[in-house]
């Protein structure tokens, strides 16, 4: 839960872009934390940021409301206050708005501090929830969006592509086998040049990027970070199949996380 200071810290820049907006979403880092897990999580999160939200915040399209940071007109809110029916009411919450026509507003000048799951079980009940509500949009959502879409709107066609393509760790996978199988079965391999392109793409320019913006340095402990997020990132694989497999399910588990004011008897 965002305390006060943190309030206090980014009214301003909320304040600022407030002009003619109906929602905004600030930019959710994770509290310092040594844990094991709770720090490949935070990981995770501050890459999301930088290499999906805030190029679509540069480019003007809709972000996704999270669960926390988020500010909305009372009026608009109103109109949305009952209908949702999934485990992710906020992602089902910025569907129906980009498909009324209303934008999600990435701020990322304005940040709140949000813990990270600390037990591995807990977290993969969490992220079990997720898929299924994920699912339960599309099924419910989608379509909508999709004629929305169809009028020329480029927010609607951003997230209805969001919500259905392949993620990140799906596609740099497939990448990466088709290089490496390549080099193993030369008669069986891809033009180089399409290749190692893509592998350039998939592994080059985002290690550029994360160093150039400060996310990873040129230090061990940062390599055997970002080792550590790929090693969670894994875990979607069986967290996605257990989800689809039991996509009915409607049960709710609280997160236990560390607070804020809690992380100076952790260290």
């Amino acid at each position: 839960m965002p305390t006060p200071e943190s309030l206090r810290e980014c009214s301003p820049e909320i304040a600022a872009h407030s002009k003619d907006r109906e929602c905004l979403q600030a930019e959710v880092v994770p509290i310092a934390d040594p844990d094991w897990l709770a720090e490949g999580y935070g990981f995770g999160r501050k890459a999301r940021n930088l290499f999906w939200w805030r190029p679509r915040e540069a480019l003007g399209l809709s972000t996704t409301i999270t669960g926390s940071g988020w500010f909305i007109r009372p009026g608009i809110l109103a109109q949305y206050a009952t209908g949702s029916w999934t485990m992710t009411e906020d992602l089902e919450l910025s569907v129906r708005l980009v498909t009324d026509g209303h934008a999600v507003t990435y701020v990322s000048r304005a940040q709140i501090a949000c813990g990270e799951p600390r037990e591995l079980k807990s977290s993969m009940q969490q992220r079990s929830r997720w898929v299924r509500g994920h699912i339960h949009v599309v099924m419910g959502r989608w379509l909508p969006l999709v004629r929305r879409a169809a009028t020329g709107d480029l927010r609607a066609l951003d997230l209805a592509i969001y919500l259905v393509v392949p993620t990140r760790l799906l596609t740099r996978m497939g990448v990466t086998v088709t290089a490496v199988a390549g080099l193993i079965t030369p008669a069986f391999a891809l033009p180089g040049v399409i290749v190692w392109a893509a592998m350039a793409g998939e592994w080059l320019a985002p290690a550029y990027i994360g160093w150039k913006e400060r996310l990873v340095h040129l230090s061990s402990g940062s390599l055997m970070l970002g080792l550590r997020h790929s090693i969670l990132s894994l875990l979607w694989f069986p967290i996605g199949a257990w989800a689809m497999g039991t996509a009915r399910l409607r049960a709710w588990h609280a997160m236990p996380r560390i607070l804020e004011r809690e992380t100076n008897d952790v260290r």
